[in-house]
């Protein structure tokens, strides 16, 4: 951290708070979870303005890897619908424990599916952990959907 050692070998975590001006080069052993996490540990390198080099090994199977970690939360539009449905038929906020007694669906696709709905504006996440449902067309499942697919499109984690 002192500039004085030539190499430095890191994890992830530690390598992005590695603060060296100094540092020249950055080789990752494997792919970085989205492509903003690469682009943030590769400007590691070059901090002090001269030449700097990034190198990614990987295999194409290291892909996979990415794929289906980012695939383990997924939901598809008619479990975002049932969520919905659930939290439209409320008449005071409705908890996430509650959520999923009442779908049958995991802690990660209600977390998944209460995000997507959020983001179109179908629900709104109260302070307390809560959710309540707000104003918005019936086919807001699928503008969730396809908005969670354009992210996965953007981060390139599909194809």
């Amino acid at each position: 951290m002192n500039d004085e050692a030539e190499v430095i070998v890191a994890t992830r975590a530690f390598g992005m708070v590695c603060t060296s001006r100094t540092c020249g080069f950055v080789f990752h052993h494997d792919i970085s979870d989205s492509v903003d996490s690469y682009y943030q540990e590769m400007g590691r390198a070059g901090r002090d303005g001269e030449k700097a080099l990034a190198i990614l090994f990987y295999c194409p199977d290291d892909l996979k890897i990415r794929r289906f970690l980012a695939s383990s939360d997924q939901v598809d539009a008619e479990e975002v619908e049932q969520v919905a449905a659930v939290v439209q038929k409320q008449d005071e906020p409705i908890k996430r424990r509650d959520l999923r007694e009442q779908t049958g669906l995991s802690q990660a696709k209600v977390a998944t599916a209460l995000n997507r709905l959020e983001e179109v504006g179908v629900v709104e996440m109260l302070a307390t952990g809560e959710v309540v449902e707000s104003e918005q067309p019936p086919e807001v499942s699928e503008a969730a959907q396809e908005r969670y697919q354009q992210y996965m499109r953007s981060a390139s984690l599909v194809s």
